[in-house]
This record gives structure tokens, C-alpha cells and sequence, in this order.
């Protein structure tokens, strides 16, 4: 589907998701399995920004097989491993690893902490972070 063609669809569908939740608080209170496959939080299908095709995450299964259908679901369940993520999200544990390195170092460059995690090792990096949210709150 080229741009102009999503455009266009945008325009034609109009506001079609006006019960869809605005808020964490919304969301808790919706049912499960979640309908929303557009939320960028559903881990049914993924959609490219860029170009609009769909992926699906678990091919060989309905939305309503899946343990967990919201991302958010899963980052309140404190205490996964990382291979417990990995089988939730249909990707390696290795993978989840590298993900989490990825987003504890934007934190740390949010927070304007860069030059902290190129020193730091993988344990450090994430002791570091840790650090910093529990100064900042």
C-alpha cells in the first residue's frame, strides 16, 4: 500500500476507534484478550510505520490462543525471565537481551547519562539505570 493510498484510508475511515481506551487506567479495565490490534502495545500483529505491512507475530494461532495479548500486561508482571519474555513475544532470549540494553541506554541518554554506558558493562548498564530511576523518583 503506497502512502498516498493509507492517506486516503485514514480520510475514508474517519474516527473508528471511539471506544478505543486513551489510558493505561482504560486499558486495565477492557477485557482480555484485547480487540485493539492496532494499539502499538498489541502482541498479536505488528505494523510497519513506514510502509504499512502487518506481521504477524504467532501465525499458527487465533488472538484469543495467546497468553498475553498486551505488552503493558506483561511489563506489570514484575520478575520474568528473560526467556518467559522471549516465548511471550515469539523471539529468542537473546534477543530480549539485546532489547533491553537498547532501551536502558536511551533512558541513559535521556536522562543525558551517555557517556556512562559505553563504560559501564551489560550488569552495570542496567545497575546504572536502576540507580537513576530510583534518583529521579
Amino acid at each position: 500500500m503506497t502512502k498516498r493510498e493509507r492517506e486516503t484510508n485514514a480520510l475514508l475511515a474517519g474516527d473508528v476507534d471511539h471506544d478505543r481506551p486513551t489510558t493505561r487506567g482504560e486499558c486495565m479495565a477492557m477485557e482480555r484478550p484485547c480487540p485493539y490490534f492496532s494499539c502499538r502495545h498489541n502482541l498479536f500483529l505488528d505494523v510497519s510505520p513506514t510502509t504499512g505491512n502487518i506481521k504477524f507475530n504467532f501465525p499458527g494461532l487465533d488472538f484469543d490462543e495467546l497468553p498475553e495479548t498486551c505488552a503493558l500486561d506483561v511489563a506489570d508482571q514484575d520478575g520474568m525471565s528473560l526467556s518467559d519474555v522471549g516465548e511471550l513475544l515469539n523471539v529468542t532470549r537473546e534477543r530480549i537481551r539485546m532489547i533491553e540494553v537498547e532501551a536502558l541506554t536511551k533512558v541513559l541518554k535521556r536522562r543525558g547519562l551517555e557517556g556512562h554506558s559505553e563504560s559501564c558493562g551489560e550488569s552495570g548498564l542496567r545497575a546504572f539505570a536502576r540507580a537513576a530511576r530510583e534518583t529521579a523518583a
